[in-house]
């Protein structure tokens, strides 16, 4: 078979070039386990730490999910999910956020809900029944930091940042719509 015209050799070419390539043509940070970064336990109470969490403890209420998390401020709590973990090394490759801000009503919940649907990228919001406060709801905030090649400490550190300042502004949403958001969130649970 003669391959005369340009569209012939590029074919060839592209056809010699990929049957080639090796685990060895690769960049090496992309090779097994070298291709997989993740954050300590550590580095996750720190970050959180970092954004101004305090009392934070294990809330882990699924012995396959450790969870370590605390309040933030008056009215919004924060915690960290972890997913695709190396027990034996405290390490994970996958991290979940989340906040819960109690709400004066069901209506001002969905109004946020709406809202951080609409505008914010890649964070879920929903409404959550507060347990221990029957027709009590919040907002319950999340976003999942899962990378093709794990979750680093900067990414976790920046992503929770962002994470948090969108938690202000819905709290600034939230007390604007109805102000008496302030003392809902300065009561102490029993």
């Amino acid at each position: 078979m003669r391959l005369k015209t340009p569209a012939g050799l590029l074919i060839l070419g592209l056809a010699l070039c990929c049957a080639g390539l090796s685990a060895k043509a690769q960049p090496e940070a992309l090779i097994g386990a070298k291709a997989v970064t993740s954050v300590t336990y550590d580095e996750v109470k720190q970050a959180l730490a970092d954004v101004g969490v305090v009392e934070i403890g294990d809330r882990t209420a699924d012995v396959n999910f450790l969870s370590f998390g605390g309040r933030h401020s008056e009215g919004a709590s924060l915690q960290a999910t972890l997913y695709a973990c190396d027990v034996a090394a405290q390490r994970c490759r996958g991290v979940e956020l989340i906040s819960i801000i109690p709400a004066t009503s069901l209506r001002a919940a969905q109004i946020i809900v709406g809202s951080i649907e609409r505008s914010a990228f890649g964070i879920d919001a929903k409404i959550f029944d507060i347990q221990n406060r029957p027709g009590a709801v919040a907002v319950m905030i999340t976003t999942y930091l899962v990378y093709d090649y794990g979750v680093s400490d900067q990414l976790l550190t920046i992503a929770l940042e962002q994470f948090f300042k969108v938690v202000g502004q819905t709290k600034g949403f939230m007390l604007r719509d109805d102000p008496a958001h302030a003392d809902l969130w300065a009561r102490k649970e029993p």
